[in-house]
């Protein structure tokens, strides 16, 4: 992936997190019109269509298993994540063919992106109103901290995992 195309990739994933944010399920007209070409664009529209679906599909999960034990509390007081953390998810799932790609080979350095920043997410996240914590910010901090130490490696992986299937699934065919 080219330069251009990564730094693409991070300003449009940080103006969908901030839409969706700041204006709520408004905003996840945005995140669905970019996945739209961010999959006209691949090579794989397949390997990457599974990847998006599976990685929000997975964090869905576990943002709302997060918001059932009451780590994450949303202003409409239900146990259900709003739609627009599904897109940021999505938006997410976007990022390890793009801007993340970089980490691709380099475990090590996945937990330890993972157990900084997306948690800052969380944070900045709070701190704009869209979401409030069960517990204090530093225990927050830490409990997704953990969690995305653990989970932003296992995303690469399924995402290589995936890939390879796919790829080899196309090779088989073609031959």
């Amino acid at each position: 992936m080219s330069k251009k195309s990564i730094f693409i990739n991070s300003i449009v994933f940080n103006i969908a997190w901030f839409t969706c944010i700041l204006f709520g399920n408004t905003a996840s007209y945005f995140v669905l019109v970019w996945a739209l070409i961010h999959l006209f664009y691949r090579a794989s529209f397949k390997a990457e269509f599974v990847i998006l679906v599976l990685i929000t599909f997975v964090g869905s999960v576990i943002d709302s298993g997060l918001t059932y034990v009451g780590v994450l509390v949303f202003p409409s007081h239900n146990n259900v994540i709003p739609f627009w953390l599904v897109m940021i998810w999505l938006a997410f799932a976007m990022t390890l063919n793009g801007c993340l790609s970089p980490l691709q080979k380099f475990p090590l350095l996945q937990c330890t992106v993972g157990a900084i920043f997306p948690p800052l997410s969380y944070l900045a996240g709070a701190s704009l109103g869209a979401v409030s914590f069960g517990y204090s910010s530093v225990q927050t901090f830490l409990i997704f901290s953990v969690l995305w130490a653990i989970l932003l490696p296992v995303f690469f992986y399924l995402n290589q995992l995936i890939k390879g299937a796919m790829n080899h699934e196309h090779t088989t065919i073609a031959n």
